[in-house]
């Protein structure tokens, strides 16, 4: 249900960005519903100029677009070029019902509005129990329901730059309030504090507030049951530059619960050591699974866990290049 669910807002997204044209990126706070637990945000425009994507991956992923009959298709359609008309695309989620989540999606970036507008009328008269037009606020949004899907998703071009893509019409009211300037910060001050943290040139950054929202995870052993349920926070960060690095840490309640928690990822990682070792014995392309792994080490910071890993642009390059 969920794989589902987010696959049909991945094509939503690819369909109804062209509606965004170059300006300002969005000021994402103001845009985070109440309910909000998850930030994710993909710095498209920073990780396609990378030194090691441009290197290594960008002949690859234009291959691929250009392979890909549908790909093609929808982008002739859209008169877009997603190597260099996305900027960002922020997502903020929650979770107090996972099979239903309410979510906003916003995107940067520049596109042919006309060539979406003539788009969407012809979705809108082939596929008119999937596609329509409705109005927020006395302003037109693109309504989008699908069979599999417990309630619609609304869309709309918030300004010059921004899309907005939500799960209800409460939060399509609040993007257009805050895109106007008389929106007021309302996500809670434990996602805004974890997010004021994150670095903005990130390729990839993650915050999740997850007090109270991974008890219902079903774990047999009581004892990780009972560590799980210490977690208050994770943030997550990647950057891709000529290596990649990444960051991860866990909150927790009490210095003493993170210093538990450290012992528990420090074994993990010895663990994991082994297990990659016998893996690369296997596939060798693998090699940079090593070298993270072996590069990762978890420091406690008060309350936190805080676990750092690297893996170089030269061995990704030459596992990329085996036969």
């Amino acid at each position: 249900m969920m794989r589902s669910l987010y696959t049909k807002w991945v094509l939503a997204v690819a369909m109804l960005a062209g509606t965004l044209s170059t300006g300002r990126a969005a000021d994402l706070e103001k845009f985070l519903p109440k309910e909000t637990d998850v930030v994710i945000s993909v710095n498209v425009r920073q990780l396609l100029d990378s030194a090691l994507v441009k290197k290594n991956a960008l002949d690859l992923i234009k291959t691929a677009l250009a392979t890909n009959k549908e790909a093609q298709q929808a982008i002739e359609a859209l008169g877009l070029d997603p190597l260099t008309d996305f900027n960002r695309i922020s997502i903020a989620m929650g979770l107090e019902d996972v099979s239903n989540p309410k979510a906003v999606v916003l995107i940067d970036g520049k596109f042919d509005v006309k060539k979406i507008d003539g788009v969407m009328d012809m979705l809108i008269k082939k596929e008119p129990k999937q596609f329509a037009l409705d109005k927020v606020g006395g302003k037109t949004v693109y309504k989008i329901t699908t069979p599999d899907q417990p309630t619609p998703m609304y869309a709309a071009a918030l300004d010059a730059s921004t899309m907005v893509f939500v799960t209800s019409k409460d939060m399509m009211t609040g993007a257009f309030e805050a895109a106007a300037g008389n929106g007021k910060t309302v996500a809670k001050k434990e996602v805004l504090d974890l997010w004021s943290k994150m670095d903005s040139k990130s390729s990839l950054a993650i915050v999740a507030q997850t007090k109270g929202r991974l008890d219902a995870i079903p774990l047999p052993d009581p004892a990780m049951k009972k560590i799980i349920e210490q977690v208050v926070s994770i943030t997550a960060e990647l950057k891709v530059e000529k290596d990649v690095n990444v960051e991860l840490s866990i909150g927790t309640a009490t210095a003493d619960e993170a210093k538990q928690m450290r012992e528990l990822v420090a074994g993990g990682l010895e663990l994991a050591k082994v297990q990659v070792k016998v893996a690369v014995a296997q596939q060798a392309e693998m090699k940079p699974l090593v070298d993270l792994v072996n590069t990762m080490t978890a420091v406690q910071k008060d309350k936190s866990v805080v676990i750092t890993g690297k893996v170089s642009g030269e061995a990704l390059e030459k596992a990329l290049n085996m036969k």
